[in-house]
């Protein structure tokens, strides 16, 4: 059974995503409470009309993990620390998640990065 969230973050007084807080001693196996931050992501949170919160964090506050949902291929990565508001609100505002936009780079396909022309070093520029 799912308990309450730890921390929700809020962006322009919306909810966004959770923060799942563990004892710094379970730093080696956070990996093993994914599935739990995955359940905080597609909750209804209690007073709250919200839509399934994009970002899931899960921290000992030494070790941080990070999942965005949004990404065709949601998996946690260490993150050395907590994102910006201001880039949260990016995110959201976006049509397509960073792995999707990379994909539609020049000289990429979906079956996986490639390696781009050295000419096209400025349109990635642009890009991003």
């Amino acid at each position: 059974m799912l308990g309450p969230a730890d921390y929700v973050l809020f962006v322009d007084g919306k909810p966004c995503g959770v923060i799942e807080a563990k004892r710094e001693e379970e730093g080696h196996k956070l990996n093993i409470h994914e599935d739990q931050t995955e359940g905080y992501a597609t909750a209804k949170l209690k007073h709250l009309k919200n839509e399934p919160l994009p970002f899931v964090y899960i921290s000992t506050g030494e070790i941080t993990r990070f999942t965005d949902f949004t990404d065709p291929k949601p998996r946690a990565r260490e993150i050395f620390s907590f994102h910006r508001p201001e880039t949260l609100r990016d995110w959201i505002k976006t049509d397509k998640p960073l792995r999707v936009r990379l994909y539609d780079l020049p000289g990429t396909s979906n079956s996986g990065i490639k390696r781009v022309p050295d000419q096209s070093h400025q349109q990635i520029r642009d890009f991003v």
